[in-house]
């Protein structure tokens, strides 16, 4: 885990939304309306310093990636009072952002079993899809996902148990068994899956 500290205003939360920037958001920066030097008006500027503002290029830093490719970062000109950093030469990341105010919980039923093999990669996309787009509670995936490995990666009479599904299904259980608090008293999903139909 890394924990990213600093004095307010000193970039954390621009920080973050950069690398947010790899995995689907775009957050806008806000400009800071100051008095321009050469014409004594009102302006929007994105960079705003003490020092000489004439001084500034575009170029505000760099990003280096894992694999030691550089991304440089650098600001428009423009006269807006919301402006988006530039990242040139963007990688693909595989991540998800996961804002630190999240929206209100929602009830949402669950009215279908999906059908397909859903596997950890797919589980993944679907519930990032639904942080991104607002059109359903993440928890909607999730629960969906629970019950497709619980029930196909179990099996019954009539359906012929799946290993992969299975793995997923106890390794989800495993993770929490690791991080929820003892006195909660969590044993097993078994325990919670008319709770997540119901919910």
């Amino acid at each position: 885990m890394t924990i990213l500290t600093g004095a307010n205003g000193s970039g954390k939360t621009t920080i973050l939304n950069l690398l947010g920037r790899h995995f689907g958001w775009a957050i806008p920066e806000m400009a800071t309306p100051a008095i321009d030097e050469d014409t004594g008006l009102i302006r929007f500027f994105q960079r705003y310093f003490k020092k000489s503002r004439k001084k500034l290029g575009p170029k505000i830093g760099t990003l280096t990636y894992s694999n030691d490719r550089v991304a440089d970062l650098s600001i428009p000109s423009s006269q807006s009072a919301a402006y988006n950093i530039d990242i040139e030469r963007q990688e693909n990341v595989s991540g998800m952002y996961i804002r630190s105010h999240g929206l209100p919980f929602t009830y949402s039923q669950l009215t279908a079993l999906p059908l397909e093999h859903r596997n950890k990669q797919r589980a993944f996309d679907l519930t990032r899809q639904a942080k991104q787009s607002y059109r359903q509670p993440p928890i909607q995936p999730i629960k969906e996902t629970l019950l497709n490995w619980a029930i196909f990666g179990g099996g019954g009479p009539n359906i012929v148990p799946d290993p992969e599904l299975k793995g997923y299904y106890e390794g989800f259980e495993g993770v929490l068994k690791k991080i929820l608090p003892p006195n909660l008293g969590f044993k097993t999903l078994r325990d919670c899956l008319k709770t997540v139909v119901r919910a």
